[in-house]
């Protein structure tokens, strides 16, 4: 695929929400331009929500659940057009979304943004090469609740439904829209964010925002070069990677990391 732009050409978005995102400054920049035209390829149906709210309309759509899929559909958006792939940025130079109001009843507390899951198309993909899951474990949902921080609880409503939040705490505030930019909205609220490698963490990581992201140890170039690399030396991300998070001496050694992450981050003590 040829990287370099001109004009009058046909433009590739592909992938999830975090490509989106990263796609958005160059979006936005030429949403009003009649010179490009986008070919849009993703497993995500929010990704067209993206482009709807930003006034980004596609040529042509292709979805795909799984990776055979992908490949098969891969030789169809190529065929007779001459495709260029679409610039990525790795942060915004300002928050493309307004941020909502919230009511925290004049407490000062910082606000935790926790995404636990990561894409159903990430889940079939890890299942399908025999890889760990990027969901992280309840449990650490469970601690964090423990300590005066107001968590943004960020998720769709199918994967909240496996939760009985009752159970947790009434610190949990539940940030879950049919729409996925009602949801990012928030992300700009949060004086750190803890997630697995989701479009949560993308989205605060381009705000700059404190983030800890949870990775499996596998070989993942893709992943690396564009959603973790670029953002260990300019943001204040830091990373966990894991083997095995059902693990319980794993499980602890994560926690450690994840209760270092919010007392550098916030400059508080933990007892």
């Amino acid at each position: 695929m040829k990287e370099d732009l001109k004009e009058s050409t046909y433009i590739l978005l592909q992938g999830g929400i975090g490509d989106y995102l990263q796609y958005l400054p160059f979006l936005i920049k030429n949403r009003h331009s009649s010179i490009y035209r986008y070919i849009v390829s993703t497993h995500q149906n929010a990704t067209l929500q993206i482009l709807e709210y930003f006034g980004i309309k596609p040529y042509s759509v292709y979805k795909y659940n799984d990776i055979d899929e992908l490949l098969t559909i891969t030789p169809e958006i190529n065929k007779n057009i001459p495709l260029y792939a679409c610039p990525r940025s790795n942060f915004f130079d300002t928050n493309p979304l307004p941020s909502p109001k919230i009511i925290n009843e004049g407490n000062e507390i910082p606000i935790i943004g926790v995404h636990l899951w990561g894409s159903q198309y990430s889940s079939n993909t890890a299942k399908k090469l025999n890889l760990q899951s990027k969901n992280i474990p309840t449990i650490f949902l469970k601690k964090i609740t423990k300590f005066n921080f107001k968590i943004f609880l960020f998720g769709a409503p199918s994967e909240l439904n496996q939760l009985e939040i009752a159970n947790y705490s009434n610190k949990i505030q539940i940030i879950s829209n049919e729409n996925i930019i009602e949801s990012l909205k928030y992300v700009n609220l949060c004086n750190a964010v803890i997630a697995a490698d989701s479009s949560i963490k993308t989205m605060s990581a381009m705000l700059r925002i404190p983030t800890l992201v949870f990775v499996s140890n596998n070989e993942d170039k893709f992943r690396d070069e564009h959603f973790i690399s670029p953002y260990l030396n300019k943001s204040n991300m830091a990373v966990f990677q894991f083997s095995n998070l059902e693990d319980a001496q794993e499980q602890s050694k994560g926690f450690d990391v994840v209760l270092d992450f919010l007392v550098k981050t916030l400059n508080i003590k933990i007892d």
